[in-house]
């Protein structure tokens, strides 16, 4: 039997390997950053996937409506150290490519839907904190979106409720003590 989660992340990883061709690698989070990510287990560029968790609400006397909190990361490494140097008016190319990068990833997530869940809105992205002689660059993407416990179809309404208290309580919600903090939506 499918299950929405398993649905959620099968349809997310899917859509990006068919959709990003630079990323290398896509793969589920398994604590790969943790030890600083000087020596990851796969090729870069990469996404890496956590459904972080999920909150539960009354929906109808038969099932739950269920928020979910899906985080993305995605690592790049710089290889051209001294381009700051050489750049037209300092302007690092890679540093262009990982935004045009992210850019791709952002608008491939933002097109996935699927019966099981609604369309993922992105709530949040920001940079974990990078060591500058490994000269890799992680970028996290809080989304949200709902799912039911039943595992029936989820229909899009175009309007999700997004619990930033909930947010801020999550055990490893950005991560706290790795991040600069970049909010989307904020002045």
């Amino acid at each position: 039997m499918d299950t929405a989660l398993g649905y959620l992340y099968g349809n997310i990883i899917t859509n990006l390997v068919d959709n990003v061709a630079t990323l290398k690698t896509v793969d589920i989070d398994m604590g790969q950053l943790k030890s600083g990510g000087e020596n990851l287990p796969f090729e870069l560029p990469a996404a890496i996937l956590k459904l972080e968790n999920v909150v539960w609400e009354r929906f109808d006397g038969s099932k739950r409506l269920g928020t979910v909190h899906v985080r993305l990361k995605i690592i790049f490494q710089y290889l051209r150290d001294d381009e700051n140097y050489t750049a037209p008016h300092f302007v690092r190319t890679e540093v262009m490519e990982f935004y045009e990068l992210i850019a791709n990833v952002r608008e491939t997530i933002r097109q996935i839907s699927a019966p099981y869940h609604t369309r993922l809105y992105l709530i949040n992205e920001s940079h974990l904190k990078s060591n500058p002689e490994d000269m890799k660059w992680a970028y996290c993407m809080d989304w949200q979106c709902n799912i039911f416990s039943d595992n029936s179809d989820c229909p899009d309404t175009g309007d999700i409720t997004i619990d930033y208290n909930m947010l801020a309580n999550t055990n490893e919600f950005m991560e706290r003590s790795d991040l600069s903090v970049v909010r989307i939506g904020e002045k």
